[in-house]
């Protein structure tokens, strides 16, 4: 059955105003965009040591035949000075972006907040909204480490995900601290739950 929650008529009461914040959220989520897209070329480099010149990526993103971002290598050029010394892994909480983000975030909240209580679907706004508040809630100092940000980005994910599977299926998990190479197994492990 569909057509249960169809989109209403957005109330705007300054058009200007809405506009821009329209104009920031669209930076905003292309801005984060990019910067997930470069923390992960960043820590396949890192891992497997692939000397990856970011340079050189700006160049192909910002003249390249699907993506054409004329502005981003300007935008992010500045992150990238004495890049590979740095032990940061997080490029958004990087001060160049940071301040960008800071700017464009009250805009991105408002745009997705009028969507959300008029049923309008902006999925990239809003996936951008919470990877933002995710990555930046965490602070810089828990980012900077490499084991952390593995903890993040694919050991959290994938534990919370065999936590809901042993919660709603008896499926079983396995720890880290019984396989170090890390190689997939079967679950041997089951916890018992309480209720909430």
């Amino acid at each position: 059955m569909g057509g249960d929650f169809p989109a209403q008529k957005m109330e705007v009461k300054n058009k200007e105003a809405f506009i821009e914040d329209l104009r920031l959220a669209v930076f905003a989520s292309c801005l984060a965009s990019f910067i997930q897209g470069l923390n992960i070329i960043d820590k396949a480099n890192r891992e497997h040591h692939w000397n990856i010149n970011f340079d050189e990526i700006l160049q192909i993103w910002s003249g390249g035949c699907i993506i054409q971002a004329d502005y981003i290598k300007s935008l992010l050029q500045p992150v990238f000075k004495d890049f590979e010394s740095k032990k940061t892994i997080n490029l958004l909480l990087e001060s160049h972006i940071m301040n960008d983000i800071k700017k464009s975030k009250p805009s991105l909240q408002r745009i997705v907040g009028q969507a959300i209580q008029t049923d309008h679907v902006v999925p990239a706004m809003s996936a951008t909204l919470e990877y933002i508040k995710y990555q930046t809630s965490l602070g810089k100092s828990a980012l900077n480490s490499f084991m952390t940000y593995q903890l993040i980005h694919v050991d959290l994910p994938t534990s919370f995900y065999e936590a809901q599977l042993d919660f709603f299926g008896n499926h079983m998990y396995d720890r880290k601290d019984d396989d170090p190479e890390e190689a997939p197994v079967e679950g041997k492990h089951s916890f018992e739950w309480k209720k909430a």
